[in-house]
């Protein structure tokens, strides 16, 4: 990362950036070029870990992508903020974001699949007592990636301009 003082390494850091995020860009390959599509997504820390669940139709673009090359990148970013100046160089963006690496890997034990819907309705929203239909579960596509590489990336503004 060329900006080192916007690094994060700290998992526990990351992770509070990744709770706050709404959306999972994740990056795939399709015939040599970039795919990315926007998900929504629950996570786990394990053993000073993050493992990000996913969950979309049977069938599909993205399906056959992961099927063929599950390699992925995963991005997340949050806490925008536009800060504008009188020149356009003095505009700027505030943002947090984080960026994993990892392999997908598709869920098919159905309580291991329940477990992760669970980390996905609960990234959105809090109580638990989640309960979910037993063919819904059988036709949901579950996968799973566990980060091999994470950091993030912080900017503040020093100097607000006209704010």
């Amino acid at each position: 990362m060329r900006r080192k003082d916007r690094e994060i390494l700290e998992l526990n850091e990351i992770i509070k950036i990744i709770d706050r995020c709404d959306v999972c860009h994740i990056g795939m390959t399709d015939k040599g070029l970039p795919y990315v599509v926007p998900m929504s997504f629950g996570y786990a820390v394990l053993e000073n870990r993050a493992t990000f669940y996913f969950h979309c139709a049977g069938e599909g673009r993205k399906i056959d992508l992961l099927r063929k090359d599950p390699r992925v990148c995963l991005q997340f970013d949050c806490s925008h903020r536009l800060i504008t100046g009188e020149k356009a160089c003095d505009c700027s963006t505030e943002y947090e974001s984080a960026v994993a690496f990892g392999i997908a890997e598709f869920i098919t034990d159905p309580a291991e699949k329940t477990g992760a819907l669970t980390r996905l309705m609960e990234h959105y929203r809090s109580g638990g007592g989640f309960r979910f239909d037993d063919r819904m579960v059988r036709q949901t596509a579950v996968f799973k990636v566990t980060a091999e590489q994470i950091s993030g990336k912080r900017k503040h503004a020093i100097k607000e301009v006209n704010s």
